[in-house]
Order: structure tokens, then C-alpha cells, then sequence
């Protein structure tokens, strides 16, 4: 099993590298996305990388990507990242982790829409009653399911710290109300389809995140990864019970384990992951995809 924590490829000039993907420079218009097995939680990068964490998360963004190609055109313009770099060093660490793709402008939005009551969209509803100016009725239990999905967009910050949490109006004002009303619409009604096709395998999708960019037409795409455990929250369906945690299938189980810890999200510095949770983590990954897509990860 290959481990990748940071890649430095010779072949291809570094463009730029974030949480969890490095990206290089093809040419003018497209870029090479290696997914790493790095891990971040409370705005803090991991030092000990996850197993198989970018296989699994290329392999479900492309699934999902091709699934709802009907419904906006996507990033991806190639599978076969082995053929845009020369040195054979470099081709076995892109080796089904990377993606060659459509170089666009992003927009800085995070696209969120939730289904369900959790996580920072349960702690705005206790204190507000309504999640990014959306508001919701009363008496809402926590995991509970909403009266329909919600689009809860917010603004994407770079350079550390939290996106920060805003409404449908401030995301127009940004981006304008026509190219916002498009990224809702779209972004719901991708929700609903992968929601369907998950129930049906036995799992809920609680929550997601998307992100978007415009071409050098202003035409609009669906970028960087979509319906991972990095940036969805999935639950056992028959897990599901009022008002407690459900099992879940993606990243919440490590920041479950720092909370059950009391760990500091203050400190600077972030304590080594034990092994056990490292192999869970991976295990509940590698479950997901074996259960979204019917195959086995490669490993």
C-alpha cells in the first residue's frame, strides 16, 4: 500500500497545493489534481496520512460526477493522469489518486445544502432558529430530517480559519443573483438525486458541500471533489435515532474522537492520531465506496 501524505512531482510544475489535493500546471487551460491521504480537521492538517483516503475519494467524486452529468458539466477532462507526466517515479504516485481537469476560476462559495439537522447547521438552528437566513420550524431534533433541503452557502476563506456561514442575499451580492440562483438550484437537485441513490443502499446523506467554477466563457462547472466523505456527511440509514449520533461514514468520526478527547481546537499544534483510529477512519472510507459503488477500492 502506497502512502502519500505531500507529493513533489519532477515532471509537472507545483501550482499549488491545499488541505488535502496538490495541484500542477498541465498547460494553459488545464491542471493535474493529485488527492494526497492527508487529513484535516479543525482547520489543521494531520501529520499521519489516512490509507487509501485519495483512491477512494477520486474514485467516488469521478462516480458521482458522472452521475449527474446531466445536470451541470464537471471539471474532469481525463482519467489518465499517468499520460501528463514523464518519470516513472511520478507515474506510480498518481496512479488512480489523480485527475487531469478543466483549469476554471473558482467561486468563493462553499455550496452546502442540508437535509438533515447537524453539525454547524444545528448549532446556528439553537441559536437562531434558522440556518444562513433560512428559516425553520420549531422544535427541530438534532439528526432530524427538514421539511425539504436547504441551501446554507458560505463564504470560502483561503487562508485559514472558518468559511464563514452567510445568506442566499450575501452570495448574490458576491457573485450576482442570476449565477446564485443557478448554483442553488443546481446544487439541490444534485442533493436529491445522490440522496436517492443512496437511500436506496441503505445510507443518508445528510449534508454536502460543492464547489463551483466559470470557464474563461463564464459558462458554469462543478470542481474539486463532490459527494466524498471529506465534504458530506453519511449515515447509516438504520442507525438513524432521534435526537443521538448516528453511525457515520466519513470525516465526523475523527473530530467525534478529538471532541470525546476534549481537545483544544485553540492549540496550534495537533497531538498524533492513534493507529486505531487511523485504521477505523480508512475502514469506514473503504466502506462507503464499496457500498456506493458496488466494487472494491484499489489499493
Amino acid at each position: 500500500m502506497d502512502l502519500v501524505f505531500e507529493t513533489n512531482l519532477s515532471s509537472v510544475h507545483l501550482a499549488s497545493r491545499g488541505k488535502v489535493r496538490d495541484l500542477y500546471r498541465i498547460d494553459d487551460s488545464s491542471l493535474l489534481m493529485v488527492t494526497s491521504d492527508r487529513l484535516s480537521a479543525f482547520d489543521h492538517i494531520f501529520q499521519k496520512p489516512i490509507p487509501n483516503k485519495g483512491k477512494i475519494l477520486t474514485a467516488l467524486s469521478t462516480f458521482w460526477f458522472n452521475k449527474i452529468i446531466h445536470i451541470v458539466p464537471n471539471h474532469l477532462l481525463s482519467l489518465d493522469p499517468e499520460s501528463v507526466v514523464s518519470s516513472e517515479d511520478d507515474k506510480k504516485i498518481v496512479r488512480n489518486r489523480s485527475v487531469v481537469v478543466k483549469k476554471l476560476q473558482p467561486i468563493a462559495i462553499e455550496s452546502v445544502v442540508r437535509g438533515y439537522l447537524a453539525g454547524g447547521g444545528l448549532e446556528e438552528y439553537i441559536k437562531t432558529g434558522a440556518v444562513s437566513g433560512v428559516s425553520l420550524p420549531a422544535n427541530i431534533k438534532q439528526t432530524e430530517k427538514l421539511p425539504e433541503p436547504i441551501w446554507t452557502p458560505s463564504i470560502k476563506v483561503y487562508h485559514g480559519g472558518h468559511d464563514q456561514s452567510c445568506s442566499f442575499a450575501d452570495v448574490a451580492n458576491i457573485i450576482g443573483q442570476e449565477i446564485a440562483e443557478k448554483i442553488r438550484s443546481i446544487s439541490i437537485d444534485i442533493y436529491n438525486l445522490a440522496c436517492d441513490y443512496a437511500l436506496a443502499k441503505g445510507l443518508i446523506i445528510a449534508d454536502t458541500k460543492m464547489e463551483f467554477g466559470l470557464d474563461e466563457n463564464h459558462s458554469l462547472y462543478i470542481m474539486d471533489e463532490l459527494l466524498t466523505p471529506d465534504s458530506s456527511r453519511y449515515w447509516l440509514r438504520d442507525s438513524l435515532v432521534e435526537n443521538s449520533s448516528p453511525f457515520s461514514l466519513d470525516k465526523q468520526y475523527i473530530r467525534d474522537y478529538w471532541i470525546k478527547m476534549s481537545y483544544d481546537q485553540s492549540c496550534l499544534g495537533l497531538p498524533d492520531v492513534p493507529n486505531h483510529v487511523i485504521s477505523e477512519l480508512s475502514h469506514r472510507y473503504e466502506t462507503l465506496y464499496d457500498i456506493i459503488s458496488g466494487h472494491r477500492v484499489i489499493t
